[in-house]
């Protein structure tokens, strides 16, 4: 396994283990009665002529976004359920010999509408950006690769200009810097970008909040995805509402 590729649209999550010719890929969906998918399907993938060949399926309930360990021993998915349904996360165990998910355990994130899974590269921590509720929860990964209980739970307020988008705070995206020193949120309801010093080894909470370290675009733009360039010394975000970079 050489690479990992994670790619996102706004009904299905996407990620795949490369190997030597073909690479698995996982697909996430939204289940009824939001959608209509079934959970989680994995997928050989071959990279030279796109060409996909069904492997297996694990039930999970509406993983509109996966995240896969840095080990590739895990694959982690939010459960986006409706404000009336508790939300939270999954985590499964991955067996690359026959391409097979196994469920581990659940958790929930004490917060409405998860819709952005990541973990530390050292498989400690996972954090999902709160959509609906416009918050950031840290949750700890144990050894088995299981989920610990919430531990931070960062809510951010505000809004701006386009009201019928920005009438309140809504968290898109928890990105690591580069180097992992700093986990960057974008808040497509507040037109901010919020960055967080992240240790690691903490026992407790992992993120320091400093709202003085808060970016702000331009009101209207929606920030929602964030990403590194080669030279990891720039940052581009995409902006939903503007369409701009």
């Amino acid at each position: 396994m050489k690479l990992l590729i994670s790619i996102f649209f706004s009904i299905i999550a996407i990620s795949a283990f490369a190997q030597l010719k073909s690479s698995y890929l996982f697909v996430g969906t939204y289940t009824p009665p939001r959608g209509n998918g079934d959970g989680i399907s994995v997928y050989e993938f071959n990279p030279n002529d796109g060409s996909v060949k069904f492997i297996s399926k694990v039930a999970c309930e509406n993983s509109s976004y996966l995240s896969i360990s840095n080990n590739k021993k895990f694959v982690y998915a939010v459960n986006q359920n409706a404000a009336i349904k508790p939300n939270g996360v999954s985590a499964f165990s991955f067996n690359a010999t026959n391409g097979t998910l196994r469920f581990v355990n659940s958790q929930l994130v004490n917060a409405e509408g998860p819709c952005y899974i990541n973990t530390d590269k050292k498989n400690r921590w996972l954090f999902t950006a709160n959509y609906t509720a416009g918050s950031l929860s840290v949750l700890p990964i144990l050894k088995d690769g299981s989920i610990d209980t919430i531990r931070q739970l960062i809510q951010q307020k505000g809004s701006s200009i386009v009201k019928e988008r920005q009438e309140a705070s809504h968290m898109h995206t928890a990105v690591f810097s580069p180097d992992e020193k700093f986990l960057i949120t974008t808040n497509l309801g507040t037109d901010k970008i919020s960055q967080f010093e992240f240790s690691s080894n903490s026992k407790y909470q992992p993120l320091l909040i400093d709202s003085t370290k808060d970016i702000s675009v331009i009101p209207g733009s929606g920030p929602r995805h964030v990403a590194f360039g080669t030279s990891k010394k720039m940052m581009y975000v995409i902006q939903e509402l503007s369409g701009h970079f």
